[in-house]
């Protein structure tokens, strides 16, 4: 199954984000949906369109993340993907350890695995050992883009997470290219995310 740029699928299925029909008495004026329920709406529109099943179908063999970056009902949210055929799930660290700790619940039914990201999270240190206890097996280290804007890297994290030696493989993302990789294997990564150095270049 293909998105274009309409939200609408090949199949002739569409993911309608538009507010819902009102009563004829309501004249208010008509706003767009808030993002958080346009989102939420969005992956229920997918878990019907069966997209995490076709790709588990097609690619049996693969790893399949699905980045859900899942902010609060945790086990919710994610034992839909999970059920679905998604080996790994993320969930925002910020969102605190009852929504991480569910996610990690959902995991565990099925034998999957639950990546913490610690994407603006104060205390990266304190989350990263309360979700390795809570039983998270991936933690993400991960510098957004408004952060790179600023001059942030995420190398002096991935080192700190690193050196905590906890029972999780640390992944990293955030700015790397063809001439930190090396860094980042060094300073600990397990898992490294390539994004715009491969997509932003001149033959990806």
């Amino acid at each position: 199954m293909i998105y274009n740029n309409k939200n609408k699928l090949i199949n002739g299925r569409t993911v309608d984000l538009k507010p819902g029909p009102r009563h004829p008495k309501d004249k208010r004026p008509q706003r767009d949906m808030p993002f958080d329920i346009a989102l939420r709406k969005f992956r229920k529109q997918i878990e019907k369109a069966g997209i995490v099943k076709e790709l588990r179908a097609r690619f049996p063999n693969h790893l399949l993340l699905v980045d859900l970056k899942t902010m609060d009902a945790g086990a919710y949210e994610a034992a839909p993907f999970y059920g679905a055929g998604a080996d790994i799930c993320t969930v925002l660290g910020v969102s605190g350890l009852a929504t991480c700790a569910g996610v990690v619940s959902a995991a565990n039914a099925t034998g999957a695995e639950a990546q913490i990201d610690l994407i603006n999270v104060g205390d990266k240190a304190a989350c990263a050992q309360a979700c390795a206890e809570a039983g998270a097996q991936i933690v993400g280290v991960h510098t957004g883009l408004d952060a790179q804007a600023a001059g942030d890297t995420p190398f002096d994290d991935l080192a700190m997470i690193a050196n905590l030696g906890l029972n999780v493989r640390v992944s990293v993302a955030g700015g790397i290219n063809a001439s930190t990789i090396q860094d980042v294997v060094r300073a600990g990564a397990d898992i490294i995310v390539v994004g715009a150095a491969i997509y932003g270049a001149d033959s990806p």
